[in-house]
């Protein structure tokens, strides 16, 4: 490791408000994690993890990974948007999600050599392939749906230009419901 580099293990967020979009500690790298810590109210709820390219969401670029977490249905649904991909919008459902309202959750992205690996509540749950480059993934949006009570993002490599996160002003819903709506 080079002197601008260092490891992060345990960079947070607090109680983030949603929607939530903040930038990633550093380049997406097989190892890194993603902890999402929270709580669903209303079993009608559901809430959208985007890993994105840009802080506003745009219909034209790649979007690496897009999870939909439904606990009233018991499923979890992941997506992608790949301009140029032949398998653009294949959805995957998954069911026997063990995410329950008015119980709290815990939610882990991790960037493994399989693909997108989702554990939930500390024990694996499924992986998602990867379709597009994991550099391509630089921030995190979550919606609304739920409460977050932390983000944490463990084994990042930070240059020092990058900041560890930088909550922005999101402005993406009326992408989400265009890009997504042909898909749900």
């Amino acid at each position: 490791m080079n002197e601008s580099e260092r490891d992060m293990s345990n960079v947070q967020v607090f109680t983030p408000l949603l929607p939530y979009v903040g930038r990633l500690p550093g380049e997406l790298r097989y190892g890194s994690r993603i902890k999402l810590k929270g709580h669903f109210r209303e079993p009608q709820n559901t809430v959208h993890i985007i890993l994105q390219k840009e802080a506003l969401l745009n219909p034209h670029e790649d979007v690496p990974l897009y999870i939909t977490i439904n606990p009233g249905r018991k499923e979890i649904v992941r997506n992608h948007l790949c301009l140029g991909c032949p398998s653009d919008g294949q959805e995957e459902r998954i069911a026997n999600l063990p995410v329950e309202c008015g119980h709290d959750f815990e939610l882990t992205i991790v960037a493994s050599t399989g693909g997108y690996e989702i554990v939930l509540h500390g024990a694996p749950f499924h992986t998602f392939g990867y379709r597009v480059p994991l550099a391509s993934a630089r921030y995190l949006f979550v919606s609304s749906g739920c409460i977050i009570f932390a983000i944490h993002y463990e084994n990042w490599r930070v240059t020092g230009s990058e900041q560890p996160h930088r909550p922005q002003l999101p402005s993406v819903f009326g992408y989400i419901g265009y890009v997504f709506s042909r898909n749900t």
